[in-house]
């Protein structure tokens, strides 16, 4: 009788391991899939792109064998569990570092906007006074249309910042800032040469 009772004890045992062991991780689970979403919402998708989609095709390869394990009749996801919980650790690191790449890049953004608007704002006053240079009329007549065109370069850039949209203004706004500057010396120069020559 003794035999039959500690028999019985190893298989419930036994049942109590396979069982623990083949329960599917589903809050694991659930907890990746959801910092992962989480990171996309930071822009890690934007801000580190190549990381965030290592993290992705990570993910896939882990479900493929949580899928396989689920097909089996005695099943172990111990591994899988493994493998999430190191999945787990790699999304937060990434939604981490992925707010630390926006805020500097909506204060690179935010550095540019505002010297962009600095030199339009000086460029608005230089054309006033270049267009009283004898001579410089049909020139200044191009400068204007050149202006207008930055000060809506300028508008555009600030709604996408406006819409958080901060690699958008970094990748748009530079071409924009350097004709505003190149634009700056003509001006600066008509008025040089200008000197004593107004109408």
């Amino acid at each position: 009788m003794k035999k039959i009772v500690l028999s019985g004890v190893a298989i419930l045992a036994m049942v109590a391991i396979l069982t623990g062991c083949g329960k599917k991780p589903q809050d694991k689970i659930n907890a990746v899939l959801t910092g992962i979403d989480s990171a996309y919402a930071q822009g890690a998708n934007i801000y580190l792109a190549n990381e965030y989609t290592a993290i992705q095709d990570s993910m896939k390869s882990i479900m493929v064998d949580i899928n396989t394990e689920s097909a089996k009749r005695f099943k172990n996801y111990k591994p899988v569990e493994i493998k999430l919980d190191t999945m787990l650790l790699k999304v937060k690191q990434l939604k981490a570092k992925s707010i630390i790449k926006m805020v500097q890049a909506k204060k690179d953004a935010d550095s540019l906007i505002t010297s962009f608007q600095v030199i339009m704002d000086e460029n608005v006053k230089l054309i006033v006074e270049a267009s009283k240079v004898k001579k410089a009329k049909a020139v200044i007549e191009n400068y204007k249309k050149e202006i207008k065109s930055l000060d809506s370069s300028l508008v555009e850039n600030k709604s996408l910042f406006n819409k958080g949209l901060y690699i958008d203004v970094l990748n748009k706004i530079n071409t924009s800032k350097a004709n505003a500057v190149n634009l700056n010396v003509k001006l600066k120069a008509i008025l040089i040469h200008g000197k004593g020559k107004r109408k």
